[in-house]
């Protein structure tokens, strides 16, 4: 324990540039022991995380991780912008029709199928919730609705680093990244309107005007998409100066980094704008393969950083703290995923592999649920439900984190699509 604390000590005391070293060298031991168990390394990295993080060793604290936002901020847009680059209007026609049902019934699947389940728990035990018996309708009502709601977001990261893994190609890796490209637009809708109803009917405004329950959400998505094309028009400019990959790289990185700062700060989604960053080039721009390989280029460590530290985000003691609630938030969200995407699949006439597998790929849960629990936070109408939605939600993103990648993983190697290096 003395040793353990001295590297404690040294490690709190460390410049920022010291932690990102470690965070790599974690993260690399971590991918190193996945592969011996024949597991993927993304899962590596994010167990390594969690070992070194506060719910294990506490080597890396809290407060540290904190300098350590801007690795996350840059991970995500370029993952984005990656999933976007991939989605050429070609393509996107060749899929047409799997897309159409499979995206929004994928959303709507989770969102109904756990709103149910927790509504029918809560009613029935409402203690086991942390809800007070009397009265217990008008408290599972909006915790039920706004759990489904959260729960339709699906993250790209894990289901992207998956598929570069595994080199992954085929009807099914092409129809699951078109469809978590579009799952961010339909989750803010759902949110948007449940957010806006229950709060309503909470007191906040006092009227349901349909304007404002759709207005948002959809403001929220036109705005994005329009910023990530504006920037894409503008990098148009600085990619004619291009000669090789180091210029493309500059230009497309300086880009990423300028869309998500613009979108946090007027208030926008980073992940959309920055998709709609990459789509719009994707189908613009000439030099699109060019921008794709350098940025190819840089990913690893960036990937490494990124899931190393979202493990050390996650709190494993909330495990203990949620309960039969946590627990059935996390196996009805799947259910409901893989339930939905499935009979779209069906509805589509896809091919085999998309309707068995699919559902599968869109486990994995992180930046866009956390980012709608801050919303519920900041409600004061929502103050006697905010705590059991962040615990439940956080938790679920930790399970969700720790076992989306196996998933993903057995999806694109049961449909016989994985090319491992």
């Amino acid at each position: 324990m003395e040793f353990l604390n001295l590297i404690r000590e040294i490690i709190h005391e460390m410049p920022v540039i010291s932690t990102v070293g470690l965070v790599l060298i974690f993260g690399f031991i971590g991918s190193k022991v996945a592969q011996r168990l024949k597991l993927p390394a993304v899962t590596g990295y994010i167990f390594a995380g969690v070992i070194v993080g506060h719910s294990v060793l506490g080597l890396v604290e809290k407060e540290i991780l904190l300098s350590l936002r801007g690795i996350t901020t840059l991970a995500l847009g370029l993952i984005a912008f990656t999933i976007g680059s991939e989605l050429k209007i070609r393509k996107i026609k060749e899929l047409g029709k799997n897309i159409l049902y499979i995206a929004p019934l994928e959303s709507l699947g989770a969102f109904f199928f756990v709103s149910l389940t927790v509504l029918i728990f809560g009613l029935l035990f409402p203690s086991l919730c942390g809800l007070n018996p009397e009265g217990a309708l008008l408290g599972v009502l909006p915790l039920a609705l706004l759990l489904g709601a959260i729960a339709s977001a699906t993250a790209p990261a894990a289901t992207l680093a998956i598929m570069n893994e595994y080199r992954a190609k085929g009807p099914l890796t092409d129809t699951l990244l078109a469809v978590v490209a579009l799952n961010d637009g339909f989750c803010i809708i759902i949110f948007g309107m449940v957010y806006g109803i229950m709060n309503g009917l909470a007191g906040g405004g006092g009227q349901l005007s349909p304007l404002l329950v759709l207005g948002h959400p959809l403001l929220e998505i036109l705005g994005s998409l329009i910023l990530g094309a504006l920037l894409a028009l503008i990098s148009l400019f600085f990619l004619r100066l291009v000669r090789g990959r180091s210029g493309a790289l500059i230009v497309m990185l300086g880009m990423v980094m300028v869309c998500s700062g613009m979108a946090t700060m007027y208030h926008l989604s980073s992940l959309l704008a920055n998709m709609a960053l990459g789509f719009t080039l994707a189908n613009v721009s000439k030099k699109i393969h060019l921008v794709a390989g350098s940025i190819q280029g840089i990913e690893p460590p960036i990937y490494v950083a990124f899931f190393t530290i979202a493990g050390m985000h996650l709190d494993l003691h909330l495990l203990l703290k949620i309960g039969l609630l946590g627990g059935i938030y996390f196996i009805s969200r799947i259910v409901g995923k893989i339930g939905g995407a499935g009979i779209g699949a069906r509805l589509a006439q896809a091919s085999r592999s998309v309707q068995k597998y699919l559902g599968l790929g869109l486990v994995p849960q992180a930046g866009v649920a956390i980012g709608l629990i801050l919303l519920v936070q900041e409600n004061p109408n929502f103050s006697e439900i905010s705590t059991i939605i962040t615990n439940v939600v956080l938790a679920g993103v930790a399970l969700n984190e720790l076992f989306g990648p196996l998933a993903a993983k057995v999806a694109i190697t049961k449909s016989g699509e994985a090319f491992k290096r």
